[in-house]
């Protein structure tokens, strides 16, 4: 006598064996089993294992698949063979109906089996993604990707992240500090800040503390992205503790006379001196990062009001801005550069040629210069043509038109400074001189008790 036929609809579906699972569960990584559920009537309800692991975070319970997202490496293979398993399976069972062959929970295990041993099924779902690899193989060619290129080389960004990374890579081998986003807390803070300030250079120096605060400003930007993507769930890292620490330290700006001198100064049997001298006071006169005044070359020239801009899509930003070409770049740009900008130049030639150039115009006073390298306090005498570099030119730029009076709003318009602290503290304006000029704006004047 043959079994009864079920003559309902069999119905096949994806779940969850435990969805609700606790988040903070580290005994099973937060994993559950994807269960391959079966209804058929009212007796015949069957669950089954896939084989496959996930996170419920990870779950699209609508959809009954994986969410494809960065956190889970597998998830559109997963999602083909369980759309296989599905396809087999209801083809298997519409073939059993029309065969005419019982629909029970033997059969439909049967069935079941016959589908899985077919697939190729990952028994995880999920790839641990320790911090080192996050960093290697998603954080830096994600950055490379977005950030653009100079010179044909991948962007000084990208350069500061790896030079930072290879620093916690050593950490983790030199002192035997397992570094992964679970390890990252206030002891690892303390760890590595301790460890970098007795590390030393190749030149037998200490690294500073700006440069330490830079590598932990570093570390920040990498959590804050691994933890949008799901990979990291500590947070010890936003403690006010964990500080990115920092000091002022001291930068030298030129004044308006000392350039003045530097462009007087003739330097037609220096060809080499003479360009890196009018590709600075193209930098001088504009307050642009040297990755962009140092292409003016390449830059389209606009027309407005009949004054002429460079028109710069700054590299650092992507911001469009316009430079005023002033009467000074007018008169470089036509006596040796047929009317254009200098070309580019290599920037360590530019630092090491205007210091030769600022040396020979006799910026020579002494100027003391501090910060801390490694736990001590380091105080040096240098003559100031040594400390002039490219980021000098932009320096001078906005120290020098805030003296003459203009607005920080206003500086921080053309120069692209984001916040009036930082330009404040770009400008280095002492306390003396602050004082001094707020009483002596029209503001501060009106505002007097009349004399009586």
């Amino acid at each position: 006598m043959n079994a009864p036929v079920i003559k309902t609809s069999v119905t096949a579906t994806f779940l969850l064996k435990e969805p609700n699972i606790h988040l903070n569960d580290k005994k099973n990584r937060n994993e559950t089993i994807i269960v391959f559920r079966v209804t058929a009537g009212r007796s015949v309800d069957v669950r089954l294992s896939t084989g496959y692991k996930i996170n419920p975070r990870y779950w699209n319970k609508a959809k009954q698949r994986v969410k494809n997202v960065a956190a889970v490496t597998n998830a559109v293979r997963t999602n083909i063979d369980l759309d296989k398993i599905k396809n087999d399976f209801d083809k298997l069972v519409a073939q059993y109906i029309a065969d005419r062959k019982a629909i029970t929970k033997e059969s439909i295990k049967e069935i079941y089996h016959t589908v899985s041993n077919s697939q190729l099924i990952a028994p995880v779902v999920e790839e641990k993604i320790t911090f080192f690899k996050f960093c290697d193989e998603i954080f830096i060619p994600t950055k490379e990707k977005k950030l653009p290129k100079t010179r044909g080389k991948k962007s000084q960004t990208v350069g500061v992240y790896k030079q930072a990374i290879k620093h916690f890579k050593e950490f983790q081998e030199d002192e035997r500090f397992d570094v992964d986003f679970d390890t990252i807390d206030m002891e690892f803070y303390y760890e590595f800040t301790e460890y970098m300030q007795d590390k030393v250079k190749k030149d037998g120096t200490n690294y500073s503390v700006n440069t330490i605060g830079k590598h932990i400003k570093t570390l920040c930007t990498i959590l804050n992205e691994a933890t949008a993507l799901e990979y990291n769930t500590r947070l010890a890292y936003k403690s006010a503790d964990f500080k990115i620490i920092s000091e002022i330290t001291t930068a030298i700006y030129l004044t308006n006379d000392e350039l003045q001198r530097m462009i007087s100064l003739d330097l037609s049997k220096y060809p080499k001196h003479e360009k890196a001298r009018d590709i600075f006071i193209m930098g001088a006169e504009t307050g642009q990062r040297v990755s962009d005044f140092n292409r003016f070359s390449e830059c389209t020239i606009e027309i407005i009001n009949n004054e002429e801009y460079f028109v710069v899509n700054q590299k650092k930003t992507g911001n469009k801005v316009h430079c005023f070409i002033t009467p000074v770049m007018k008169q470089l740009m036509d006596a040796r550069y047929n009317g254009k900008a200098p070309s580019k130049m290599i920037e360590q030639h530019i630092n090491k040629y205007i210091k030769e150039v600022a040396e020979m115009t006799n910026i020579n006073d002494v100027v003391v210069f501090e910060r801390t390298e490694g736990r001590a306090k380091i105080k040096r005498e240098m003559p100031k043509y040594s400390l002039v570099a490219t980021h000098s030119a932009r320096r001078s730029y906005a120290t020098n038109k805030f003296k003459a009076g203009l607005k920080p709003s206003e500086i921080m318009h053309l120069t692209g400074h984001k916040t009036e602290r930082e330009f404040l503290k770009y400008i280095r304006e002492d306390g003396k001189t602050q004082t001094s000029r707020i009483i002596n704006t029209e503001e501060f004047k009106n505002s007097y008790l009349n004399v009586v």
